[in-house]
């Protein structure tokens, strides 16, 4: 009778071992297929983003015409672009750095060339007006402007 009893435990530990072992193979494969599922849900989006921005271009240089509400999306994004470009410029003062004038990156004031895009940087008011300048001598300081659109994503 207590080989009956530890017979019937271990018949009933094998099938639960079974059961869990092919548990466990479901889970890995959902996870597989959830992660590939969400992997390709991302290449998706990334694809619709530059779709976004090829018609904000098309639409800025004039290439498409738009729809009011079109119309009225590019408007809130220039709007907030603007908000960005403005608070980059505050964050660039605080931090004693300048904007490119190209791609708005933040730059170190002393840098030549921009990193992000390799735009000359140009030479900050402060230190041409500081230089000892002769009379004979004439320096042209450039007010340079921040492009509208810089050709990047703003980060």
């Amino acid at each position: 009778m207590a080989d009956d009893f530890f017979s019937e435990i271990g018949r009933s530990l094998s099938r639960f071992t079974q059961q869990a072992v092919g548990k466990t193979g479901e889970v890995v494969e959902m996870t597989k297929f959830n992660a590939q599922i969400t992997s390709e849900q991302k290449e998706v989006e990334k694809l619709y983003q530059k779709i976004g921005e090829l018609v904000y271009r098309g639409v800025k240089n004039g290439d498409i015409e738009v729809s009011d509400d079109l119309a009225d999306i590019i408007s809130a994004i220039d709007s907030h672009r603007a908000v960005i470009r403005s608070a980059r410029k505050s964050l660039a003062e605080v931090q004693k750095k300048t904007l490119c004038p190209k791609c708005h990156e933040i730059v170190a004031a002393d840098a030549a060339f921009c990193p992000r895009c390799g735009c000359a940087m140009p030479i900050p008011r402060a230190k041409l007006e500081s230089q000892s300048v002769s009379s004979a001598e004439t320096v042209e300081i450039e007010e340079v402007e921040i492009s509208e659109d810089p050709g990047f994503p703003e980060a």
